[in-house]
């Protein structure tokens, strides 16, 4: 099979699914079986795939089909211009969790000496894209998974990013000091819902309890003892929380200002606390 065979038939596989990206996808797949990036697939139409590789593409074609990320498909995926390792035990990064490297980026100078702590690290997307961004910032990424750590360190790593601190915690329990930044991208799912949605992606980074608040709820009451003066908690929620939120912090936030950003989707997206 050539390379130009083997897109026509991966994206011919892919109709199946009737996604307006299939076409995106076959050559993702295929580039990523033939360990080249997709440039080469168009400069090489004519090359042949050697058994392995037309029989690894054929499996991965089949569990895509299945339902599989894309992500998980090729262990990896980009955030903030940078690769991350991902696989089941880790949520995959997303494109609205960009929104609180951004803001950090827009209200501080890369030279700011910032403490911060990265609440639900998982992958450790946040915390080495703020790494990489604040290389004089003292990170401290924690998640309450030993795997998703594991796989955290490794990001780090292959990201070259030195500045953080990684800790097995569930929430703040083995937590210490203040942190003048606190981001976190917790379960903001019902449970309801992850029971629909959760297929491949790990229940624990998704499943907030019965509300879907849950873990949010008790992220909020902990961390006002861990924030500095003139200090701030980033934290992505779910659009239709936005109500049930503002509660939350009235009550628990009543010498905080907060506000709350929208995303490009013009949903709501952040919440962010700032403590006087």
């Amino acid at each position: 099979m050539k390379i130009k065979e083997a897109l026509i038939w991966s994206k011919k596989r892919l109709e199946k699914e009737k996604s307006k990206s299939r076409a995106l996808e076959a050559e993702i797949i295929l580039a990523y079986v033939l360990k080249k990036n997709k440039e080469y697939l168009y400069t090489y139409p004519e090359k042949e795939l050697n058994k392995k590789e037309a029989a690894k593409l054929k499996k991965l074609i089949r569990r895509k089909l299945r339902g599989w990320p894309i992500p998980y498909l090729i262990a990896e995926w980009e955030f903030f211009g940078l690769n991350f390792f991902v696989n089941p035990k880790v949520l995959i990064p997303r494109a609205e969790t960009e929104l609180i490297v951004e803001y950090i980026l827009e209200n501080y100078k890369p030279v700011a000496k910032l403490q911060i702590l990265d609440m639900g690290t998982g992958s450790g997307c946040i915390a080495v894209a703020l790494g990489k961004l604040f290389p004089y910032a003292k990170i401290t990424a924690v998640d309450i998974s030993a795997e998703a750590l594991k796989i955290a360190k490794l990001n780090a790593k292959n990201n070259k990013v030195k500045n953080i601190n990684f800790k097995l915690s569930d929430l703040f329990g083995k937590i210490g000091g203040k942190f003048s930044l606190i981001t976190a991208n917790l379960p903001y799912l019902s449970s309801n819902e992850s029971r629909k949605k959760i297929k491949y992606e790990p229940k624990l980074a998704l499943d907030g309890g019965k509300q879907g608040l849950e873990i949010i709820k008790k992220f909020l009451i902990q961390a006002r003892d861990f924030l500095k003066p003139r200090g701030k908690i980033i934290i992505e929620i779910s659009p239709i929380q936005k109500i049930a939120l503002i509660k939350l912090l009235k009550k628990y936030f009543t010498k905080h200002r907060f506000e709350i950003k929208k995303d490009l989707a013009k949903r709501h997206r952040l919440v962010i606390i700032n403590r006087e």
